[in-house]
């Protein structure tokens, strides 16, 4: 939720109280997913103030995102593998788990 179409959907559906928003899996730290889902009641988006009065709906058993055992699998099943993997997306202390 910190860019994209999806600012737009929320732009117009968040201040229906007859609507509802569904979050399917982890939101990270200081984002807006994770702000609405901790019961934000208005959140700024294209730069204007939007009232929350959607309801909010999550479902945290589900992820998008592999987590650090598939990521090894994955890289582990690499025919040549890199030298190096830069981890570029995650909170600080999920990524210095990966770390070796």
């Amino acid at each position: 939720l910190q860019g994209g179409r999806v600012l737009h959907h929320l732009r117009t559906k968040l201040p229906g109280e007859q609507n509802g928003v569904l979050f399917v899996g982890y939101q990270g730290a200081g984002t807006k997913g994770k702000l609405l889902k901790n019961g934000l009641r208005s959140i700024r988006i294209h730069h204007m103030n939007i009232q929350v009065e959607a309801e909010i709906f999550s479902i945290d058993s589900l992820s998008a995102h592999a987590d650090s055992g598939e990521l090894m699998t994955w890289l582990r099943g690499i025919q040549k593998p890199p030298v190096k993997t830069f981890l570029v997306h995650g909170e600080i202390e999920a990524l210095k788990a990966l770390y070796y």
